[in-house]
């Protein structure tokens, strides 16, 4: 597995003994840990861009930054929030360029905030992290992963995979047992890795490895948080614990 031995955003320092003398050499800082994110102050950080605003609120205290969605369904007008083939919902991303790893803390539950997100066939409630192509003037490209319920699965908690090129979007999932977690995201030229695991001290799970080759997507990508539901009852909502960057 590619994923053992995570060492996630910050730095250290290496020592090396030159002639009995102790000499600190700092290590250089990943850039890409700039962009790390705890959700800890009273305001979303300036640097997130938020594609799509009118189809959801979001609030951000404690530690958690909470995404409420204006209108599931369709998700091709202003409000409405799902991703899948021409629809479209809610993105709150960072450019990032080449290769990264990406660690998202999240919980996601109905809208009342005390259930999972409710099953019903044919409907897909789910939050979690995603990789855009920054235009989208005509087509959708990425890659996700989420936490949630969808349709196929029969009343059972999903970590979802979606794979989308030029608005077509096949997607999979592995059955979990829980709705609070973190997925991982793991970028390697055209090849994107996802994982999911309930608990830090967990292993990691994979949920699909992506190969884009044919169909690649940019160096620099919109990579961040999005949930959508594809029924207009919007029974879904998404808190993000914390989200951390590093360069593979």
């Amino acid at each position: 597995m590619r994923v053992s031995g995570i060492r996630v955003g910050g730095s250290r320092v290496a020592a090396e003994r030159v002639t009995g003398t102790v000499v600190d050499i700092p290590e250089v800082s990943d850039p890409l840990a700039a962009l790390n994110d705890d959700f800890d102050g009273a305001e979303i950080d300036a640097a997130w861009d938020l594609y799509k605003p009118a189809s959801v609120v979001l609030s951000q205290s404690g530690g958690n930054l909470t995404a409420a969605i204006v209108a599931g369904g369709i998700g091709d007008g202003t409000n409405g929030s799902h991703w899948w083939t021409v629809r479209d919902g809610w993105l709150l991303t960072k450019p990032v360029t080449g290769d990264f790893r990406c660690i998202l803390d999240l919980t996601v539950t109905n809208e009342a905030g005390n259930a999972v997100p409710p099953y019903a066939v044919n409907q897909w409630r789910f939050g979690g992290l995603a990789a855009h192509d920054p235009d989208r003037a005509t087509v959708f490209n990425y890659v996700h992963c989420g936490i949630g319920t969808g349709s196929e699965f029969a009343d059972t908690l999903l970590a979802e995979w979606k794979n989308c090129t030029d608005s077509v979007s096949p997607y999979g999932g592995v059955t979990i047992d829980y709705n609070s977690g973190q997925l991982m995201m793991e970028r390697e030229g055209q090849e994107f890795r996802l994982y999911v695991r309930e608990a830090s001290a967990d292993p990691w799970t994979e949920i699909d490895t992506i190969d884009r080759s044919a169909a690649p997507l940019p160096a620099t990508l919109d990579v961040g948080m999005m949930c959508y539901d594809a029924d207009a009852d919007d029974d879904v909502r998404a808190q993000f614990h914390r989200i951390r960057f590093e360069t593979l």
